[in-house]
This record gives C-alpha cells, structure tokens and sequence, in this order.
C-alpha cells in the first residue's frame, strides 16, 4: 500500500495534463508488473482536480483516454467525486465516463433540496431548503444515521434555509441520544439562529458549528 497526495503525484511538476496522468499510471502499472503483483488498484479523491493548474478539458481527456488502460484486467481505479466541489456537468460527465457509478444513499433528491448519507465523517448531509413538507426523508436519514453512527454529523453548510419545524425534529432527535453520544451539527450562521430558537442550546448531546 502506498499512499500520496496530490503534491507528490497529479500536482507534482508543473499544469496537469491527460498525457502526464496517463503516464504516470502507465509507470506504475509496470512497476507492479515488476515487483510481481498481479495487478494494480487505485483510489483517488478528485478534489485535486479543482486546483487553478488543473484544466477542466484535460480531466474529460483523461478519463475517456483512460479506458485504454483497463483492457488487460490488471487495473482498477475508484474516482471519489465530492457533489460539494464539482458542479453538476462535470459531476454528469464523470459519471458517464466511467463504467460503474456509486453515489451515496439520497434520502430526498430535488432542486430545491438534497438529503443525503455522508460517510466521513458519518451522518448526514442536508443541502437546498428544508421545511415542514420534508420531515419524512428528514427522519429516515437521521434513524440511519443513529443506528449506524456512534458520533453523527448534520452537515448543513450548504443548507439556505430551515424552518421551525424541521430544525425542531433535528433538535428532538439529539435529545434521544444516550449519554457519551453526540450530535455535531455544521451550518450557516443564519440557520443555527432557528436552532437557537427552538431550544438547541439547551441539548446537551448537540454541539452546533457555525
């Protein structure tokens, strides 16, 4: 196992292009080939790719070039794509480039508003507005989250707006929490206003980040 960042890889030597991406992959390929392993898997978060040195149009090339590389059977490469740093076309594109696509459990997925599982850390992630007409997915996602979490994360930093009742499930839930478990939750400044109204700060298992 060998792990890097972005600096000592995709970054290192100057603009990311295809080719160089391609390369690189292609030598390590022949380095495992040589210290006699049968084959060869990769995972990357993508977020590097959202640097200044990085062309949007040399990412598309690189992975439609990159289906060359697969035909032997000896590479795998995962391609972590976070919703919250690519926009909706290159989040489509990439989904069509690559043969397989897994996107996180949504709970409630529309324009107007996105729930969610997160993984790391785990919980939920909550986007757009939320009000009285989406307590159900609300409630799914957080039951999941507390039977699978022992620390959960209400990540709702891409959230524009709550209304009572919606941050009112939210603070209910936390106070069902037994003692040494917690409710962690991210958000604007105008959003923790409503929690604070419906009595947040009084819930010891919630602990608010603004």
């Amino acid at each position: 196992m060998v792990l890097r960042g972005g600096e000592d890889s995709w970054l290192a030597g100057g603009p990311v292009t295809a080719e160089r991406m391609l390369a690189a992959i292609a030598e390590e390929m022949d380095h495992t080939a040589s210290g006699g392993f049968s084959g060869l898997r990769i995972t990357a978060d993508m977020c590097w790719a959202t640097r200044p040195v990085v062309a949007a149009g040399e990412l598309a090339v690189f992975e439609r070039q990159a289906a060359k590389l697969f035909e032997g059977g000896e590479l795998t490469i995962s391609c972590q794509y976070d919703r919250d740093s690519f926009d909706p076309v290159t989040l489509a594109f990439a989904a069509g480039a690559h043969a397989k696509t897994v996107a996180a459990v949504a709970y409630h997925d529309t324009p107007v508003l996105r729930i969610c599982r997160q993984h790391r850390p785990g919980g939920v992630r909550i986007a757009g507005e939320l009000d009285f007409t989406q307590l159900e997915p609300l409630q799914r996602a957080l039951g999941e989250a507390f039977r699978l979490d022992d620390t959960i994360h209400l990540n709702l930093t891409r959230l524009r707006f709550i209304d009572g009742a919606a941050a009112t499930v939210i603070v209910k839930a936390a106070v069902s929490l037994p003692a040494g478990r917690e409710l962690i939750v991210a958000c604007p400044p105008a959003v923790a206003m409503v929690f604070d109204a419906v009595g947040a700060s009084d819930v010891g298992q919630m602990r608010m980040l603004t």
